[in-house]
């Protein structure tokens, strides 16, 4: 792939929203759960933790709703619809992010447990968001190149919030730990004010309901997607 390729602002922004969007998932999963071991709690409830993954699951369920409705006319005007779903969900991981690490696992387990879960079902949001931006920024024969670039963010953003805290938290603490990676996940709100705007937005669906209906009958009349969809259950 030629270098004036990756030269493309359309793939260069992939990277730090793709950044953006791996960050929040080990730190409510993985990281997380090594947090509440070093801090003794018990095997058991460390388990039902797990549970707080679950926006990544069922995150379908309201991706119609974010593809039907704009968070606010102002930043739809100034962003997109695209780019305002995103913005809207970086601050609040950043939020969410600042606000656990003023929390203590061993005395605040239960408010733990709720900012884990805001924390996944934001970071479930942004996915939806940003997979729409960059099904919707990305011309056809860009998108191999734009998928990679994002992955590359992806993990690398991963590798911070899961190894990368591990090692911050023997020499720093789990406090200070957490507030740098809700700094870090402020490149994405930089990127996202910076990433270009959508030059032909689909238009959004006309009812709630055909949100939900358009997309299935859509994918439903493509070749081959039986072949696809039984790939995808059985993988």
């Amino acid at each position: 792939m030629s270098a004036k390729a990756w030269a493309n602002p359309r793939i260069l922004y992939m990277v730090p929203l793709g950044f953006a969007s791996g960050l929040p998932l080990l730190l409510s999963k993985g990281t997380l759960e090594s947090w509440l071991a070093n801090s003794q709690v018990d095997t058991s409830t460390i388990g039902l933790f797990a549970l707080v993954a679950l926006p990544y699951t069922l995150k379908f369920l309201w991706a119609p709703l974010m593809d039907r409705y704009v968070p606010g006319n102002f930043l739809g005007n100034r962003l997109g619809h695209r780019r305002s779903w995103m913005l809207v969900t970086q601050l609040l991981l950043m939020t969410l992010i600042l606000f656990m690490a003023q929390l203590d696992p061993a005395h605040d387990l239960e408010k733990l447990a709720l900012i884990a879960l805001l924390i996944a079902t934001s970071s479930a949001s942004q996915d939806i968001a940003f997979d729409a931006y960059r099904a919707d920024i990305l011309k056809e024969k860009e998108r191999g190149l734009g998928v990679a670039a994002s992955i590359g963010g992806y993990r690398v953003a991963m590798l911070a919030a899961g190894a990368g805290a591990l090692i911050m938290s023997d020499h720093i603490g789990w406090r200070s730990t957490l507030m740098i990676l809700a700094g870090l996940q402020g490149l994405g709100v930089l990127a996202t004010l910076a990433s270009p705007r959508i030059e032909n937005p689909a238009p959004k669906p006309r009812a709630l309901g055909n949100a939900f209906k358009e997309p299935v009958q859509d994918i439903l009349q493509r070749r081959g997607i039986l072949w696809i969809l039984l790939l995808i259950f059985t993988y």
